[in-house]
């Protein structure tokens, strides 16, 4: 009985090294012996199947031997074997006189017969079987880490590429398993020579991530160099905040905004709004009208890289103005005076858009827009309805997006915003997603009331809006 067993086990290569084709369920599946697996073992993915081919004389598959059937690439294009770094056509002979498509088991099974006699009889091919070696290369990264981890645990929530660096978010489940979440994305991702994770919530002032190294070579360092939206951004990874899966509503600003127009971002961040509106409203002989752009960011690490991609993008400061202040003293010490510069010429055609991308607290400083314009700035106050209001984008978080037109009406102390929409933006999390909330601004949110002026007290002058402040 013992001898009968070591045979059977013998058999199915547990007590040895050799391996031997898999069965035929689930014949791609890596092996489940790496199930568990804390430790980055890449042998443990090897391993052996035979697999379905067929082999046709390279003269017959040129795109210009077709019959009423079609080219025999038509046939092969949907049962043909398509996993990572595998090549699914090769050449059987030296003189590349014959070619062998290794076919997809699976879909092989489906293929109706007529298929299989024309290419018998059309293309002379001949069908066949052969074993081949997988092994890790062959998986993409959410399949190898479907087959590593205990299949009731959640895999990855998100991860992302920016420059050299992958930052994977791991979480607290999946701490034991992270030196092979590392490994993974290092091995599977040729533009990846770094992997990392955070080790805190993005709950700092200054939204910068505390970063552990999970995989790679730690002095190549966090400073990266990204394109966006037809521009570079350099930064640190470690200082500043980037995230490319906002890309898409970069570019939804970017077209929204004109020649003429003026921007006021609150929290700029490296400039991944700015930069481009920079570039799209710079001057020439052709386009004399600019986009005045008003950046700000109270990270020094966010400013020092935002002059550093103004000057790697090419654009004059003439019309683009950097700040690094505090969200709320830049909307109570900078606006005011942008808001008289948009309002001197109530015919120009512009618009004066403002820009709030910090969705955890954003909706929190919009009661820093009240009480700025005293009744008496004639400029503002009597020219307000001649133009098109400012306009608000202010981001936040939200399970459904329902609760953000009550959030921004209790800041600002009102029962209804006029015209106010609410646009998603992007899912997060399960029950979180990111939306923009778009409003005109109202004179009465921002006029003094004779209370105000009362509780006012003495403020220093205000910086004029051509200042930069460091």
């Amino acid at each position: 009985m013992i001898k009968v067993i070591s045979n059977l086990i013998s058999k199915l290569g547990l007590m040895s090294n050799k391996m031997v084709p898999s069965p035929a369920t689930n014949l791609l599946d890596p092996p489940s012996q790496v199930r568990g697996m804390t430790k980055w073992q890449p042998e443990l993915f090897e391993k052996l199947v035979v697999l379905p081919h067929v082999d046709l004389p390279t003269k017959n598959i040129g795109w210009s031997n077709k019959s009423s059937t079609g080219n025999v690439f038509a046939l092969l294009k949907d049962i043909k074997l398509k996993i990572p770094n595998f090549k699914s056509v090769v050449n059987v002979s030296d003189n590349d006189a014959i070619k062998r498509a290794i076919l997809d088991p699976k879909m092989y099974e489906k293929m109706n017969e007529k298929d299989k006699q024309d290419i018998r009889e059309i293309y002379e091919g001949t069908f066949g079987e052969a074993e081949h070696v997988l092994n890790y290369s062959n998986y993409t990264p959410s399949e190898a880490l479907k087959h590593i981890l205990p299949e009731d645990v959640e895999g990855l929530s998100s991860s992302q590429i920016v420059g050299h660096i992958s930052y994977v978010q791991v979480r607290d489940h999946l701490l034991p398993y992270k030196e092979v979440i590392g490994q993974i994305m290092l091995n599977f991702s040729p533009r990846t020579k770094l992997v990392v994770t955070k080790t805190n919530t993005i709950d700092n002032k200054f939204r910068n991530l505390d970063l552990e190294i999970l995989a790679g070579d730690p002095s190549l360092g966090f400073d990266v160099t990204v394109k966006e939206n037809a521009c570079s951004f350099k930064l640190d990874f470690s200082k500043v905040y980037w995230n490319p899966r906002l890309s898409t509503e970069h570019e939804r600003i970017v077209d929204l905004v004109k020649r003429g127009d003026i921007v006021f971002d609150v929290f700029a961040g490296v400039g991944p709004f700015a930069i481009p509106l920079g570039k799209k409203g710079q001057v020439t002989k052709k386009n004399p009208t600019p986009i005045t752009v008003y950046a700000n960011d109270l990270n020094p690490s966010s400013y020092d890289y935002l002059k550093k991609n103004i000057s790697l993008n090419k654009l004059k400061e003439d019309h683009f103005h950097t700040y690094n202040l505090d969200g709320g003293e830049f909307i109570k010490s900078m606006f005011p005076s942008v808001l008289l510069k948009y309002y001197q010429d109530p015919l120009e055609s512009q618009d004066l858009h403002v820009l709030m991308n910090l969705p955890a607290l954003a909706v929190t400083f919009l009661p820093n827009f009240m009480n700025l314009v005293a009744e008496n700035d004639d400029d503002i106050v009597n020219n307000w309805t001649k133009k098109t209001p400012p306009l608000i984008h202010v981001y936040s978080f939200s399970k459904d997006g329902t609760d953000l037109a009550e959030k921004c009406c209790e800041m600002l102390q009102v029962e209804e915003i006029q015209d106010l929409t609410v646009k998603f933006v992007r899912d997060v999390a399960p029950q979180k997603e990111m939306y923009r909330i778009t409003f005109p601004l109202q004179l009465k949110f921002v006029l003094k009331t004779s209370e105000s002026n009362e509780q006012e007290q003495p403020s220093a002058k205000k910086p004029k809006i051509s200042d930069t402040v460091v």
